[in-house]
């Protein structure tokens, strides 16, 4: 499967070059986009990708098992945590990836997961 394919898959749209670019280049120090344009997928798709292509890469281009984002604000929190929760579930429907493989867990001002830190099933 392309990129562009499994990209359409998990968020519903194609990929904008920047967007395929960062799942299939090296990896950024700093992904610059305006205000919605849509670096969380950019992010979240290439993390994925990568995670389910681990063994293909080359070691500059693998990531880790958790990816982690750390946001100002509650609204963004939420904002970011339906994005992956979407994207999760149209890949698992779309039999892309296997049910619970990726998991979103959201920790936040005293609303925190008890157990996603010992999570040990993303392997």
């Amino acid at each position: 499967m392309r990129y562009e394919d499994f990209f359409k898959k998990a968020f519903g749209r194609e990929p904008y070059e920047f967007q395929s670019e960062v799942a299939e280049g090296e990896l950024p120090l700093i992904v610059g986009a305006p205000t919605g344009a849509g670096k969380t997928a950019a992010v979240l798709g290439s993390w994925l990708w990568r995670r389910l292509h681990d063994r293909d890469l080359d070691d500059n281009q693998r990531v880790g098992r958790r990816l982690i984002y750390c946001l100002p604000m509650r609204v963004l929190v939420e904002q970011t945590a339906k994005v992956a929760l979407d994207a999760v579930r149209r890949l698992e429907e779309a039999g892309v990836v296997e049910k619970g493989r990726f998991r979103v867990y959201v920790l936040m001002g005293g609303d925190a997961t008890a157990d996603w830190n010992s999570d040990r099933k993303q392997e």
